[in-house]
């Protein structure tokens, strides 16, 4: 069938996109298997890491704010502790094998971590050195076999770890191998420990609306077809017979979409010989409310790893509130993280009874010199004041005594 140069039919709904369109071809992406992304499992976190560029930015900035941190031995008074002990464990940490430094080691264990809620740690005694070494585990590499009993915490005992790495499957004993647990609850129903649960679990709907939205964005756009029907004003017009076999179909279809729609060299119109009129196939992209679509998705993903919302550009980022949210992010987030797997790191090299503990330091930092310095400035005004204070008399006697100036200085 050959198609008119100067009358087209529109001979398929398919080319419309209407703001009624695009919600229905979202809702049905989102009910399909083949779309939806289900973080319950380790394929679905996987694709989902994938495909969704915000998770991937948010666990980025979570695991390089640990990999930035200091580390120091402190005693219960805040005092620094350089006993052979404390810098015995402190280097091993900062390598905690040959081919791993400190940032690259605990950057793999907090994706782990935050991705799969698990982190597996394989334990190597080098007998030519006389020294342990520890290597992260892929989560999608193990399989933990449990035995039909509990230890004292309720949780599951290990029989063994099955290991397949993709060229070969073998079995390691639980001495060999620790666990780190992101401090968020299992809730699988088939869970045998307490801590563990992924943080994606609870964001499937919200990484699958993320994506499908860009996805069905690119289509619209790269696919989009005409904008508009605008009839001649004939009002008897004699209508060319829609294709009535299956490959004509197709053939008009694909000469439709080849022919008409935003990229170069294409029309932007379709003319055809009836009742003068304009009739809009697309709606505005305000109509369709997807930038708060996405605002929503991206602050929904950065709340559940305590990232705040002017690090991922959702909000106004002047440089103070820069400032503050990365100083929000390393006090609520990263050093409590730090410390709980510098915690987990002494449980897994054995020293359970210390003088001291591990504490993560952040003051070395960019961010933190110039809160210091803001600081310092805001001291100095205020020492100013209180000083002007204390030499005022009134009755003989100053507005601010010496302990009430110390006072309003902190320094008591």
């Amino acid at each position: 069938m050959s198609l008119p140069e100067n009358e087209i039919l529109l001979a398929s709904t398919d080319v419309v996109r209407s703001a009624q369109d695009l919600k229905r071809i979202i809702e049905s992406r989102m009910r399909s298997s083949e779309y939806y992304i289900d973080c319950s499992t380790t394929q679905g976190r996987i694709k989902a890491y994938k495909k969704c560029d915000v998770l991937r930015t948010v666990i980025g900035k979570s695991s390089s704010s640990i990999a930035n941190l200091k580390v120091w031995a402190l005693d219960e008074d805040g005092r620094q502790i350089k006993t052979r002990q404390a810098q015995r464990i402190i280097e091993k940490l900062k390598r905690p094998n040959p081919k791993e430094d400190f940032k690259r080691w605990f950057k793999k264990l907090d994706v782990q971590c935050k991705l799969h809620g698990k982190a597996y740690v394989h334990k190597v005694y080098s007998s030519v050195f006389n020294e342990w070494n520890y290597y992260i585990i892929p989560y999608q590499f193990v399989t933990p076999q449990y035995e039909t009993r509990n230890d004292m915490l309720f949780e599951r005992v290990v029989k063994e770890y099955l290991i397949n790495d993709g060229t070969q499957a073998y079995s390691l004993k639980p001495s060999d191998v620790h666990v780190f647990n992101d401090v968020s609850l299992d809730t699988d129903a088939c869970s045998y420990s307490i801590f563990g649960g992924s943080r994606l679990t609870s964001l499937s709907d919200v990484i699958t609306t993320y994506v499908v939205i860009w996805e069905v964005l690119s289509e619209m756009y790269a696919n989009r077809g005409a904008l508009n029907i605008i009839s001649m004003g004939v009002d008897s017009p004699q209508m060319a017979a829609l294709p009535a076999l299956k490959d004509e179909k197709e053939s008009v279809l694909k000469r439709l979409s080849e022919r008409f729609g935003l990229r170069r060299n294409q029309d932007k119109n379709v003319l055809v010989s009836t009742k003068a009129s304009v009739h809009p196939l697309t709606a505005k992209m305000s109509d369709m409310q997807f930038e708060q679509m996405i605002i929503e998705c991206k602050k929904a993903i950065g709340s559940a790893y305590d990232i705040p919302a002017p690090l991922l550009d959702i909000e106004s980022s002047r440089y103070k509130n820069m400032t503050e949210s990365i100083k929000n992010l390393y006090t609520n987030a990263s050093i409590p993280t730090a410390e709980y797997f510098f915690s987990e790191w002494l449980q897994m090299i054995g020293e359970y009874s210390l003088p001291f503990e591990l504490k993560a330091d952040y003051s070395h930092l960019d961010f933190y010199q110039e809160a210091k310095k803001e600081e310092a400035v805001a001291f100095q005004q205020m020492a100013g004041a209180v000083s002007t204070l204390s030499n005022v008399l009134i009755d003989e006697k100053p507005v601010l005594t010496n302990s009430e100036a110390r006072l309003k200085l902190d320094l008591e």
